[in-house]
């Protein structure tokens, strides 16, 4: 079975437990009391809404930035939860399925990480074992891409205050995705560490990332001080019942980063590459180190001396 489907399938039994009441499955999937002729009506009707959400995101894309397209997908899948598997294959399209090198943006890996998870859940709740895993190992890889691709696209900003953005980004989806170390040899890990890196490297020719450079305190001031930006509360996708504040620029806001020159950046790039690898392999000596305290009844080694997260420590 296609994982869209089986995403799709487990989310529509997810849905119903979340949600409560009948209706919602019934409303989701075709049920075996309908005609033939029913269910294939309903089934090319679920069909082209997934058809049509795909298309908005894309459209969606085109003129907003990502974080304005997660925002928009985890609005619409709490609605309609199948839609997921929808999301899913549009954020792998656009992150490592795409092959534009000018375009590419590596806030759609952060957002692939994100659904990926969210579909490992949705597995692991209906005892997809085989699902969850492969779903959890996609969802850490894509984490690992978005962090080495975030640590090297901040390098190039001119204003260096963007650096500080990925702390908070990558930090809590590592405390998530850590449980990935036991699904892997450490030969496995090591082959996925090189593989990502090796495929950093090669992007080398790769555009800017406007929206990561534009995130720093002169992206943000410049913002604040447009009479026409507005206000909005929002729900965290992740943290359900609590909001945030964000900044809604006015459709004439136009604010240009600047970078520093590729030279430049590409020296820079050499040393971050280096740091964000040794901070995986840390990261993995520092779960085995947890893993073996907890087997022997001690205390969790954060809990007393255990290091800092590397991978946030990185220059």
């Amino acid at each position: 079975m296609p994982r869209s489907l089986l995403v799709f399938c487990a989310l529509g039994a997810v849905a119903l437990l979340a949600l409560g009441g009948g209706m919602l499955l019934k409303n989701i999937l075709p049920t075996q009391a309908e005609t033939a002729a029913a269910r294939q009506a309903a089934s090319r009707n679920i069909a082209e809404q997934h058809k049509q959400f795909y298309a908005n995101l894309d459209k969606l894309a085109q003129t907003r930035t990502a974080a304005d397209v997660s925002t928009y997908i985890h609005a619409h899948i709490r609605k309609d939860p199948p839609l997921l598997a929808v999301a899913l294959d549009w954020a792998r399209d656009n992150s490592a399925g795409h092959q534009n090198l000018e375009t590419i943006n590596s806030f759609y890996f952060m957002l692939y990480t994100d659904l990926a998870y969210l579909a490992a859940q949705a597995f692991d709740l209906q005892g997809l074992r085989n699902e969850y895993i492969d779903l959890s190992k996609t969802a850490f890889a894509s984490l690992l891409t978005f962090d080495l691709l975030a640590a090297t696209d901040a390098l190039r900003c001119e204003d260096k205050t963007v650096r500080e953005l990925r702390t908070g980004l990558v930090k809590p989806r590592y405390a998530l995705l850590d449980y990935v170390f036991d699904f892997m040899t450490a030969k496995e890990m090591h082959d996925l560490f090189i593989t990502i890196l090796r495929t950093e490297s090669a992007m080398g020719l790769r555009g800017p990332n406007r929206e990561l450079c534009a995130g720093g305190s002169e992206g943000k001031l410049a913002l604040l001080e447009h009479p026409d930006t507005k206000r909005e509360e929002i729900d965290v996708p992740d943290m359900p019942g609590t909001k945030r504040t964000v900044l809604i620029p006015p459709d004439d806001f136009k604010y240009e980063p600047k970078y520093i020159t590729q030279d430049e950046w590409l020296e820079a790039r050499g040393k971050m590459q280096n740091a964000v690898r040794d901070s995986w392999f840390q990261r993995q000596i520092n779960y085995a180190n947890r893993k073996a305290a907890e087997l022997r009844g001690e205390r969790s080694p954060e809990d007393s001396t255990y290091k800092a997260d590397p991978a946030v420590e990185t220059p």
